[in-house]
């Protein structure tokens, strides 16, 4: 049996081509996304038997294609949608004080960051369970150099992005050693926590920013076992933590 993608794009655009791409490739192909006919024609393209793909909503498809092929070995999560509406407020200059705005829409924050921390929690459990030899996988977080450079025009897009991103880099390291699965803001079979933009055929790695202040800053991204044990059970085993408490030295 081929390996198994979950794509969680939306079901157009790159969420159309990705998938011919993978299935070509002889993988499985899981759909997901809000257009539910979309992404039926487009599993239905793929293959007219059904045997190798398949659509379904968004909140149950793990356990869809759990059921169906009982592996997943790469999830894809969202391309995501932009900002709906403006937070500078400068329609609303003549407003009176009582005029308060409405609450904001925070349908890119669930689409772009939140589908990404629900796709990353199911794509982990689920690989722990995959067949001996090939526990583990790949989860590839679809970024935007947004996350990097920011653009005015769409602040929650850029800021969202940027989440994502943190997310990835955050939790590569543990992902990598305690579950075997690389994560990646794009397709990296080699490295993980990588930010990676695409012009083209060219990758161009976007690294973590050097520390301005030297050592005066280098510890307070480093894992602290004792507090890392307590939040998530077990300690990191990663070769940089901190296994106790820093003492001032003379």
């Amino acid at each position: 049996m081929g390996s198994l993608a979950v794509d969680q794009r939306k079901v157009s655009s790159i969420g159309r081509d990705l998938p011919h791409r993978l299935h070509t490739r002889g993988y499985n192909v899981a759909l997901t996304g809000r257009w539910a006919a979309a992404g039926e024609a487009l599993a239905k393209a793929l293959d007219t038997t059904g045997r190798t793909t398949l659509f379904a909503e968004c909140h149950a498809v793990c356990r869809v294609v759990w059921d169906k092929w009982a592996r997943i070995d790469a999830l894809v999560a969202n391309a995501g949608i932009v900002d709906k509406e403006s937070r500078y407020g400068l329609a609303r200059r003549s407003a009176s004080v009582d005029d308060v705005p409405p609450c904001p829409d925070l349908g890119c924050n669930d689409a772009d960051f939140k589908g990404v921390v629900y796709g990353t929690e199911l794509a982990t459990h689920y690989a722990r369970h995959n067949p001996p030899g090939v526990r583990g996988g790949k989860i590839v977080v679809t970024g935007c150099i947004f996350a990097i450079y920011p653009c005015p025009t769409f602040p929650k897009y850029c800021a969202v992005k940027a989440a994502a991103l943190q997310w990835v880099r955050a939790l590569a390291p543990v992902l990598l050693a305690k579950v075997n699965i690389a994560i990646n803001t794009d397709e990296s079979h080699t490295k993980t926590g990588q930010a990676i933009e695409t012009v083209y055929e060219s990758h161009y790695y976007h690294d973590v920013p050097e520390y301005k202040s030297g050592n005066v800053i280098e510890r307070t991204d480093k894992v602290y076992e004792p507090l890392f044990q307590w939040m998530h059970s077990e300690r990191s085993g990663l070769p940089n933590a901190y296994k106790e408490p820093q003492r001032k030295t003379t």
